[in-house]
């Protein structure tokens, strides 16, 4: 029979950080920490460059000297060739397919979803995934009752709080944290600058995919900052509220 292989899915952010702090604090077994890196282009990550940096830097050394291994990943597709790729069925036929729509992210799905996939078939059937989830989160934490995955800040009764000051006190923690609401749009206007100076070369076709999909982008009912700014950039319509 193989032996159980336990390993904790692992974003860097404090809940899947504090995750493997856990399991070393209290002995529970790990054999390795796996991150899924998406990627902006071949050359460039798709993460905020400072998360990057705390990750390359700061998160993944630490780990190692506990004696975690530590396994990235990384889909063969970014989020540029994803972006500039042509919608193939449909009305859009032939379109750029642009940005990624609520619910149905292609880019979730190509660059992280499928790799974790693929490393998982490679793994003993009976691997335990520990998960980030805080005993707060109880939406999250019924979704896992009978499966698999474990979560040890459930376990040991953890809030989102609790792993944030774990997580400060053991120095792996980014102290100067952003809100949500300022990372998302410095993230999107860099990302919006990027693709019109490198990497869009039919804008209006790109603006005409924005224009007829039904939901808008990633983030574009949220900030309507953000419809506007494409909206004057390249012409397309939206209905930003």
């Amino acid at each position: 029979m193989e032996r159980t292989k336990f390993i904790a899915s692992c974003s860097f952010g404090k809940d899947s950080m504090a995750t493997v702090l856990l399991a070393k604090a209290h002995g529970e077994p790990l054999d390795e920490a796996v991150y899924c890196e998406v990627m902006f282009d071949k050359d460039i990550s798709g993460e905020v460059p400072e998360h990057r940096d705390f990750i390359y830097e700061t998160a993944i050394p630490a780990l190692e000297r506990m004696g975690v291994k530590v396994i990235v990943l990384r889909s063969l597709k970014t989020y540029v060739e994803l972006f500039t790729g042509r919608v193939t069925r449909g009305q859009r036929k032939g379109m750029v397919r642009s940005f990624p729509l609520c619910g149905k992210c292609y880019v979730q799905r190509d660059c992280k979803v499928r790799p974790i996939e693929r490393y998982r078939k490679t793994l003993p059937s009976n691997t335990v995934p520990y998960v980030g989830i805080a005993q707060d989160e109880q939406d999250r934490l019924l979704r896992l009752k009978g499966g698999s995955q474990i979560s040890l800040l459930e376990k040991y009764k953890f809030t989102e709080k609790d792993a944030w000051e774990f997580c400060r006190k053991a120095n792996v923690i980014k102290l100067r944290e952003k809100s949500p609401e300022h990372c998302i749009k410095r993230c999107s206007r860099n990302i919006l600058w990027i693709l019109r100076k490198k990497v869009l070369t039919k804008q209006e076709k790109c603006a005409a995919a924005f224009a007829k999909s039904k939901s808008g982008p990633l983030f574009y009912k949220e900030n309507h900052w953000l419809g506007q700014w494409f909206k004057r950039a390249y012409g397309g319509e939206g209905k930003g509220n």
